[in-house]
């Protein structure tokens, strides 16, 4: 007679194997798939598709205005009345002005020369610089590059504003995290926004330092406010047009002492144009694919606003892969009680229970995000599942007839 112990033991076994199987199943699969250039599209949207989308979509995070920062259009304007407009917006005494430009002031002319004489006497500027990359495949930078004339300006003045999609074609993802320093050749370099929350709140970017993390996930929280649109619901920044600021109808108490960001957001603020914007999780679209959403400055304002709230998004990719093969093992230990008791009735009951689970699978974690901002993706899992109750009912009858596992039911 078998013992309980040798029992288990087998049993044990037997889950693990069918476990192993089922995830190798869905592996091979994938690669399988990534091979035929066909699916290329439909291989990069998958892969490209986040649960949390469904929630920044859905709203379902109404944030206020963000007071702390300031977006202002540069609109069409060349470098001379980009220069006017900081002269300008530097008489209300702003505590940090970010131009998210990445001017080429090489050029030997005349509102060149006056842009970085404006440069120069505004104490309290930010300045992009880039993060330069060997090749596509790097996975670290090589180096730092700055327009030739700021390349004098210290790093607590500059940070790179590199945002994690391809350069050339921004279309190709969704912006959802950013590099939080590169050491490149015996010095950091920190992110654009983090550099403005710098010289905002030297001890919310302490703070930020503290984590040490590689890469953050942006927690969003808005876009731009345009006043006429008709819902406001995820508008956070203040947003002000070229000609406002060129006019000065603006008010002092809106700029002083906060972070007034500079960035193309089209021709005029009701511009729908693609230049410079992005596709971002806030997207309404959250299949498929819709028009890009989100500008660049918009980007890079609800980073720095992340910063400065200190509300960052907490993961453990360790957590997230544990959950996946403990609930696919829960979902074949059900699986094998259902096959057990009714062979018949085993292909609907399981599907059932697949069902079940991979709707708890995504709204558990949507919830735990909401109250905790602890994000758990269980995409892996949700995959295993697809296939598991079929695979199961393939796999385990030959399975269990192996002799060194063979249990008696």
């Amino acid at each position: 007679m078998m013992s309980v112990v040798l029992r288990r033991f087998r049993k044990t076994l037997q889950y693990g194997l069918l476990t192993l199987l089922i995830v190798a199943f869905a592996h091979a699969l994938t690669w399988g798939v990534g091979k035929i250039s066909l699916l290329d599209s439909l291989e990069h949207s998958v892969l490209d598709f986040d649960f949390t989308d469904i929630y920044y979509s859905g709203g379902y995070r109404p944030s206020p205005i963000d007071t702390n920062i300031i977006l202002v259009n540069i609109g069409p304007l060349g470098k001379s009345a980009i220069a006017r407009q900081i002269e300008i917006l530097s008489q209300f005494n702003p505590k940090v002005i970010g131009v998210d430009v990445f001017f080429s002031i090489a050029t030997d002319s005349a509102e060149t020369a006056y842009l970085w004489q404006v440069i120069k006497s505004t104490p309290n500027i930010v300045l992009p610089s880039r993060l330069f990359y060997l090749g596509e495949d790097s996975p670290s930078p090589d180096s730092v590059i700055l327009p030739s004339d700021v390349a004098g300006l210290s790093a607590d003045f500059t940070g790179y504003a590199n945002l994690n999609v391809p350069d050339d074609d921004p279309g190709l993802g969704t912006i959802r995290s950013f590099i939080s320093s590169a050491y490149i050749k015996d010095k950091y370099h920190f992110p654009f926004a983090a550099v403005l929350a710098k010289n905002y709140d030297p001890l919310r970017f302490d703070s930020y330092l503290k984590r040490n993390q590689q890469n953050e996930q942006i927690n969003f929280t808005g876009h731009r406010l345009l006043m006429f649109e008709g819902s406001i619901s995820d508008a956070t920044y203040i947003t002000i047009d070229y000609l406002d600021v060129l006019e000065n109808n603006i008010h002092e108490n809106l700029i002083r002492d906060k972070i007034v960001l500079l960035g193309y957001m089209g021709n005029h603020l009701y511009d729908q144009s693609p230049e410079d914007k992005f596709y971002s999780p806030m997207n309404e679209r959250f299949a498929g694919r819709s028009l890009p959403d989100m500008y660049g400055v918009e980007v890079q304002a609800n980073m720095a606003s992340m910063i400065l709230s200190g509300n960052y998004i907490n993961q453990s990719k360790l957590l997230d892969r544990f959950l996946d093969l403990f609930l696919l093992l829960m979902a074949i230990i059900i699986f094998r009680h259902l096959f057990i008791k009714s062979e018949e009735d085993y292909s609907f009951t399981s599907k059932i229970v697949v069902f079940v689970m991979i709707n708890l699978m995504v709204i558990v974690p949507l919830l735990i995000y909401h109250y905790f901002l602890f994000k758990i993706d269980l995409r892996y899992g949700i995959f295993y599942l697809i296939f598991a109750s079929d695979l199961f009912e393939v796999l385990y009858p030959k399975i269990k007839r192996i002799k060194f596992l063979a249990v008696a039911n």
